[in-house]
């Protein structure tokens, strides 16, 4: 059996996503061909990529310090600048959104595409700023994510709608991953109160799979690129226009109206 799915299976479950994406359009159900594999869900992502464009960045993350990565491309507009005007940034978004609280790198240099993954000592020289950031989620599949087979929802890019990105965190590379707090708030309530929340413990290792990743099968990235390197909080769902906001005691807060 191939390692990936048919051109026709994988068109049609690429159809059913695009159409969820168009403005007011009501969410699609799972198409009959689902993948069996993190190949092809990431065969559906580079579809997907392919039509709306570029990629602005990734998301990685992993399920607990041991398990396989995944990821997912953080598509054209999806990154979004916070701001410092001291007046939230307005963001419209569909009903209901997922908040996701995260540390992101901009990285300063490409690494294209290639056979051989660039060293972890390359990936980490290439980092330019760490940054408070709020993932924003959607999912286009109607069962929603509890429902959805998981493969399905990496598929749809792990539901990422784009990225909140906030102040830079100038001591990042002293973050205590195991005692560092992390919340979400919803118009002024923290609804997410984490400590030593990240399921995987070690950013940089999820950064140093990814850019591997990227460049060994995904076709290199790009210079200013953000990585986004996994939630700390969970997704919270809000299902009403509200202010939102990311906060990493000690390292930065970001905040957001987000309008329905």
């Amino acid at each position: 059996m191939s390692n990936l799915m048919s051109s026709v299976d994988a068109e049609a479950f690429t159809a059913a996503l695009l159409a969820a994406r168009k403005p007011g359009a009501a969410r699609s159900s799972v198409p009959p061909g689902v993948p069996q594999n993190d190949a092809q869900a990431y065969q559906i992502q580079d579809i997907v990529r392919a039509k709306l464009g570029p990629a602005e960045g990734w998301k990685v993350g992993a399920a607990n310090p041991t398990a396989q990565p995944n990821c997912a491309p953080i598509l054209k507009g999806g990154i979004i600048n916070a701001g410092t005007s001291g007046i939230p940034l307005s963001i419209p978004v569909p009903m209901p959104t997922g908040i996701e609280v995260e540390i992101a790198f901009r990285m300063n240099s490409a690494f294209p595409a290639a056979a051989v993954a660039p060293t972890a000592a390359d990936v980490l020289a290439a980092i330019g700023s760490a940054h408070v950031v709020m993932e924003l989620c959607a999912y286009r599949l109607a069962p929603g994510p509890k429902a959805s087979p998981p493969l399905a929802t990496l598929a749809d890019n792990n539901m990422n709608l784009g990225f909140i990105i906030g102040p830079e965190v100038k001591n990042w590379r002293d973050i205590d991953m195991h005692t560092q707090v992390a919340r979400a708030y919803v118009d002024n309530k923290a609804v997410v109160d984490t400590t030593g929340g990240h399921t995987q413990k070690d950013l940089l290792a999820l950064l140093v799979w990814l850019v591997g990743h990227v460049v060994t099968q995904r076709g290199g990235l790009s210079a200013g690129a953000i990585v986004a390197t996994g939630s700390w909080t969970g997704v919270h769902w809000v299902d009403h226009a509200a202010n939102v906001a990311a906060e990493f005691p000690g390292l930065g807060r970001l905040e957001a109206r987000l309008t329905m």
